[in-house]
């Protein structure tokens, strides 16, 4: 997973401090973000392989963020951590075989084994980080 690029985004900071201080030293390279805007601004910056994002977030949810980034990379994964398995039936829009959901609190065995697919599937030649799809430009709301 030395080769992976991951984003993670997620508001509540104590939370993002602790995954992040478990992820960085088993990824390639992880960038973070407090909010689903400021995560797509960093997607667009950083071209990350797998995002990891909270749902529940303030100025852009989570579920409105992956929706962009769907649009600008349809083959990024995204995997949404969710406190609340009372908006599962949210995520049918996406996709099943690239995405999923992981209940919070994360299970971080589940997730390194996530990653680790994600990462053999990119060393495979699988579209992960495909390139940035055309069409129209994204537009984002000011808060």
């Amino acid at each position: 997973m030395n080769g992976l690029t991951v984003l993670y985004v997620e508001d509540e900071e104590i939370l993002r401090k602790l995954l992040t201080s478990l992820l960085a030293k088993r990824v390639g390279r992880l960038v973070t973000a407090r909010d689903g805007r400021e995560g797509l601004q960093t997607f667009i910056a950083c071209r990350p392989d797998v995002v990891l994002t909270d749902i529940c977030m303030p100025v852009m949810d989570g579920l409105e963020m992956a929706t962009h980034v769907r649009n600008l990379r349809p083959a990024v994964p995204i995997a949404f951590l969710t406190g609340s398995a009372e908006r599962l039936g949210e995520f049918e829009r996406f996709n099943p075989s690239l995405d999923e959901v992981l209940t919070k609190p994360v299970n971080f065995s589940a997730l390194m084994r996530l990653l680790e697919r994600y990462a053999a599937d990119s060393a495979e030649g699988a579209p992960v980080g495909a390139p940035v799809a055309p069409g129209r430009p994204l537009e984002m709301n000011s808060p």
